[in-house]
């Protein structure tokens, strides 16, 4: 495992039409002492044949294929078990990398070693390239960690993981369900800090193919079940506030009609929930 090389695992699946965007912004980066991963996960449209483009044309870029259609969670397992940087960025193919993400996030962590997840603010893009919103995220630990039983308070296409302070044969996400990066925080959280860089590091697209948005209801009840289990399993300790805003949007979710539970969250937001 080399201490300053990065690894950028990006799971992709029928992402032909972003990719053209997402693979240069991170060839481009101004960090260049990284691995580009890309795990097709059995894409039935152009996807392999354009990363083969790019595998071909830089060293860095390292290509594999799922045998079948796997999902994102063991898509980016098996990623791991190709990494070789002690550093792990999260990366998703129809995302936009601001050109000084890994340099800053990298460097953010060489300075605080007590960290072990590190993540920062974003801009949300539509399918036309188009600015439509801004998430921040609370910078320090203490926040971050009450936050996250009601909020992805890392965002998870920001994510860069410290391998170091994890154990060797760590389990890393589960492959059932949407949410695997929400229990995969609840476990990391159990070896380190966590952070947020306040400046916007990446571009997250919006559109109709985003796996937590197609049925909200759902992936509230998921939610609900892994902060559940993440106090059971990992040792968890939920804040007064959380449990209650927590229970808020859970009401919510159960009553809301599933189109407009979306518009509920962005509210949600600006009340600082």
């Amino acid at each position: 495992m080399d201490k300053d090389l990065i690894s950028v695992i990006m799971p992709v699946y029928n992402a032909e039409r972003y990719l053209p965007m997402s693979v240069p912004s991170i060839l481009s980066q101004s960090y260049k002492y990284f691995e580009l991963i890309i795990v097709d996960d059995r894409s039935t449209d152009s996807s392999y044949n354009r990363v083969i483009n790019y595998k071909n044309s830089d060293t860095r870029v390292k290509l594999f294929r799922n045998r079948f259609h796997r999902g994102v969670g063991y898509s980016f397992n098996y990623g791991i078990k190709k990494a070789k940087g002690q550093y792990i960025a999260r990366m998703d193919a129809d995302d936009v990398m601001r050109r000084d993400r890994l340099k800053k996030q990298v460097d953010f962590m060489k300075r605080n070693q007590d960290l072990v997840c590190l993540g920062s603010w974003m801009i949300e893009i539509n399918e036309k390239n188009k600015t439509i919103g801004k998430r921040r995220t609370p910078i320090n630990h203490k926040k971050i960690y009450e936050k996250m039983f009601y909020e992805m308070a890392i965002q998870n296409p920001t994510l860069m993981i410290n391998r170091r302070v994890i154990p060797k044969h760590f389990s890393w996400c589960k492959t059932d369900g949407i949410l695997d990066d929400l229990d995969l925080l609840f476990k990391l959280m159990q070896f380190g800090n966590f952070g947020n860089i306040g400046d916007y590091l990446m571009l997250y697209r919006i559109h109709k193919d985003n796996l937590s948005l197609k049925n909200i209801k759902e992936t509230f009840k998921e939610a609900l079940k892994i902060r559940k289990m993440a106090i059971s399993k990992y040792g968890y300790i939920p804040t007064v506030r959380g449990r209650i805003i927590s229970l808020i949007q859970q009401l919510f979710a159960n009553f809301i009609p599933n189109k407009y539970l979306y518009n509920f969250y962005k509210i949600s937001k600006k009340f600082n929930f």
